[in-house]
């Protein structure tokens, strides 16, 4: 399998779009070279660069790269995440026809089984932009178009619909197709009147020119190169197409193909046209295909091309075996689209090998291929082969951005009476709207939860192997996520690291257990640690960063507030609100099932309904009893929420509570004194917050970090808990911030009334002005008594001086 994904990855380095134009565009002296074509340099020479696509963004940056100065302006037409729509649909200008109606004419060409080659001849008569007619718009000017090819055969007139190329005679028009696919009474009305009309030739500028800069048949060259090293490699062809069902049946022939002389028999049978004296015989064979197969849609599944075409394979190959009783050997079958994206999900494709014969079920396997349904076979219903090439890690940057969003006046922290649009949590399909557990309903949650015992926290998962590890969740995101996104998911992950010991750490080798985060329908998790690779979604409507921290609370463990025993006392279920059929989406359940870990009612949870939850008429399906109070709040964690996530997974003390957060039987108690350990081993987590010990650290002398004051105290203070990370941010003196900054952080930011100060103060700050904490979680890690414990200490006296009182 390695050896199979590397030679991808090769082939797909060959084809990478920022490469590809970089390597083409050359300025010179006197003239700009744009591969074979070479243009002389005027004084008043002016390049806009146009990018569309899915690779529209390191195509414009390479170009801007070599073009430099030459370019002052530009367009770059990307899909919100950066591997979704390809140029077609995003170079979109419909002609008489509205864009909905555009829209369901291409998804009813797809579920028929229309080739690329169809849908771009149908877009190109429907466009004011396709099939050259961009040309018209650009008539005085030169057009230089710069091409990377997914099509087989590269028809330069076919590619994203060909918007720069001169109108070419096609040998079947879009109203042949319509009539091919049998489809004409189900195209809507203005559609098919329009396939069926003439069209005006466009003006052609006096000067176009195009090129292929990168195309499949790169990536399929550079892959045999990378492979002959080991293997007999033999590219089959580079047009494979046709049914992904039927071709997957023809690559199971291949690969189980018993000797030799029988593999090259299926060759000739399935690509008479392959040319096979150069294909020596072998132990290890490489058969390289390239093309592009298309899907008949058969039921309401999800999948993709690839995807569909290995499960095919993969039940084929079952047959056979058992079918004959041959000598087995070793193989791997490997589909995978070199754009990264296989069908409307965020794998790039799946494979398996010899190994997967003996553990498919060949019912369940066929019942997801009939359902088109092939994703969700390779990711729940068998051991994951999905192929994520977009699979990736947040980087620094990210947590950078994430900072700079986070610390802008008018952010999440201090909206006031803002409302997150959260309706994308609240899919009527799933289990209280975003939870995914399989099987999980209002009537399971007991069961799934387990059977109560005395001492046990609830209010979440119960049984410990539904925790993570030391409170350490292994992550991965897809790379679809533009970088704004992945800011804001940083962003909820900071939150985390801040306020709890909960550790989202980058994947490694070793990490079987991990969340994926994905761009997939909506927002859902599953709760707790479910095992292997489980999917947490922030789709459309979900990048909000407390719509994360809820997502992402979830998969720590915890289901939604309101289905609390006690819900009753505090809030109203109008039930005569609810969309018919959810009701039971407002289950509560009694306290055999949930436990509160000792906390009152919280309305301002970030886990709580919004008031019009499941509504179906707009009015609210849950009001708190008390009318003043507001709930539902995306902004982020409540100091409960803190709370709760702590005491379950057994945080040190770092949990910002006030007696009002516990009830008087839940307050926090000093434990009993662990085991010595090595410096370093607790030290690093330290630093990260990466979580620590699985027993917490004892704790002496704990205090709440905000100490709640009696009606009577004044004087200056800070009105909330990050005022001085706000402070060392440098929002004191920041003019977009320094109004909120002054009402709410007055201590922090040196804006308290000046008193008259003894000598004996005076000289006290003079002493303090080289006495610092170099570490910004030093206050929390004093108030835990961190500074006490002898394990500590050395590490406390060098960073954490101010807040230890040892200046």
């Amino acid at each position: 399998m390695q050896t199979a994904l590397s030679s991808f990855y090769a082939g797909c380095m060959a084809v990478s779009p920022f490469a590809a134009v970089e390597n083409v565009i050359r300025v010179e002296a006197e003239r700009i070279v744009f591969g074979k074509l070479s243009v002389a340099q005027k004084p008043a020479l002016k390049i806009v660069p146009v990018a569309f696509g899915k690779a529209a963004i390191p195509m414009a940056a390479a170009a801007v790269k070599r073009l430099g100065g030459l370019v002052e302006e530009g367009i770059v037409i990307t899909p919100r995440k950066t591997l979704a729509s390809g140029g077609s649909a995003l170079f979109c200008a419909p002609d008489s026809v509205s864009l909905p109606e555009k829209l369901d004419a291409i998804k009813v060409l797809t579920s028929h089984g229309a080739t690329i080659q169809d849908l771009n001849i149908v877009r190109q008569k429907l466009s004011l932009v396709k099939g050259g007619k961009t040309l018209s718009l650009i008539a005085q000017a030169q057009s230089i178009s710069l091409i990377i090819s997914d099509i087989i055969g590269d028809p330069v007139n076919l590619i994203a619909s060909g918007p720069t190329i001169p109108a070419q005679t096609l040998k079947y028009s879009a109203e042949d197709i319509a009539r091919r696919l049998n489809v004409e009474n189900q195209l809507p009305p203005n559609v098919y009147a329009k396939i069926r009309s003439w069209d005006l030739q466009p003006p052609i500028p006096t000067s176009t020119y195009h090129e292929i800069i990168a195309s499949n048949s790169i990536a399929l060259a550079k892959i045999e190169q990378y492979l002959k090293t080991t293997y007999s490699t033999l590219i089959v062809t580079d047009s494979l197409c046709g049914n992904a069902t039927e071709v997957g049946k023809q690559l199971a022939e291949l690969a189980i193909a018993p000797n030799y002389t029988q593999l090259l028999n299926k060759i000739k049978e399935y690509f008479p046209q392959t040319e096979l004296a150069a294909f020596s015989k072998s132990k290890k064979v490489a058969l390289i295909f390239g093309g592009e197969t298309t899907v008949q849609i058969r039921g309401t599944g999800k999948g993709g091309r690839n995807q569909e075409m290995a499960l095919s394979s993969l039940l084929r190959c079952k047959e056979i075996k058992d079918a004959k009783s041959s000598k087995e050997h070793k193989f791997t079958v490997f589909c995978c689209g070199t754009d990264g994206q296989d069908g409307p999900n965020d794998a790039a494709g799946a494979y398996f090998d010899q190994n997967a014969l003996l553990g498919v079920d060949v019912d369940v396997a066929a019942s997801y291929l009939l359902n088109s349904d092939s994703y969700n076979f390779w990711f729940f219903s068998f051991i994951n082969k999905l192929i994520y090439v977009v699979e990736s890690l947040l980087e620094k940057r990210s947590f950078g951005l994430a900072r700079i969003s986070r610390d802008v006046a008018g952010g999440d922290y201090w909206i006031g009476n803002y409302r997150v649009n959260d309706s994308a949590m609240y899919n009527k399909e799933r289990f209280e709207g975003d939870i995914i557990n399989s099987g999980l309903t209002g009537r399971t949650v007991n069961s799934f939860m387990g059977a109560r015992m005395p001492g046990v926290m609830r209010n979440a998962v119960r049984q410990t192997y539904l925790k993570w590890t030391d409170g350490r969740i292994p992550y991965t995101i897809s790379s679809q996520y533009s970088s704004f996104s992945r800011s804001k998911i940083a962003e909820a992950i900071e939150e985390y690291r801040k306020l709890t010991c909960i550790d989202f750490a980058p994947k490694s080798a070793a990490d079987q257990d991990y969340i994926h985060i994905v761009p997939d329908d909506g927002c859902y998790s599953l709760v707790g640690r479910i095992g292997g690779k489980q999917p947490v979604s922030l789709g459309d409507g979900c990048i909000q960063k407390g719509i994360i921290i809820h997502e992402l609370m979830h998969a720590v463990g915890f289901f939604h507030e309101q289905s609390r025993a006690d819900r009753d006392d505090y809030v109203t279920i109008n039930w005569s609100n609810v969309e018919s059929g959810l009701q039971d989406q407002f289950d509560k359940y009694s306290l055999n099932m949930i436990d509160h870990l000792g906390t009152k009612y919280d309305y301002g949870s970030v886990m709580h309904y919004a008031p019009t939850a499941f509504s179906k008429n707009g009015k609210p399906t849950i009001e708190p009893k008390d009318a003043k109070i507001e709930i539902g709040q995306r902004i982020g964690f409540s100091e409960i929420d803190v709370y709760k996530i702590n005491k379950l997974y057994d945080c040190p003390q770092l949990a910002t509570t006030t007696e009002a957060t516990m009830t008087s039987t839940n307050r926090m108690r000093t434990r009993k004194p662990q085991a010595p350990m090595a410096k370093g081993a607790w030290l690093g987590g330290i630093g990260g917050m990466s979580g620590g010990p699985s027993e917490p650290l004892p704790v002496i002398g704990t205090k709440p970090s905000i100490i709640p004051r009696k009606p009577e105290e004044t004087g200056c203070r800070d009105r909330r808990r990050d005022c001085e990370y706000l402070a060392a941010a440098g929002h004191c003196e920041n003019r977009l911030s320094i109004r909120f900054m002054t009402e709410n952080c007055q201590k922090s930011c040196g804006k308290c009334p000046k008193e008259e100060a003894s000598s004996n103060e005076t000289d006290v700050a003079k002493s303090s002005e080289s006495c610092s904490d170099s570490r910004s979680w030093c206050s929390r890690w004093a108030g835990s008594g961190m500074c006490q414990q002898p394990i500590f200490e050395d590490y406390m006296r060098s960073k954490c001086r101010k807040s230890c009182n040892l200046c």
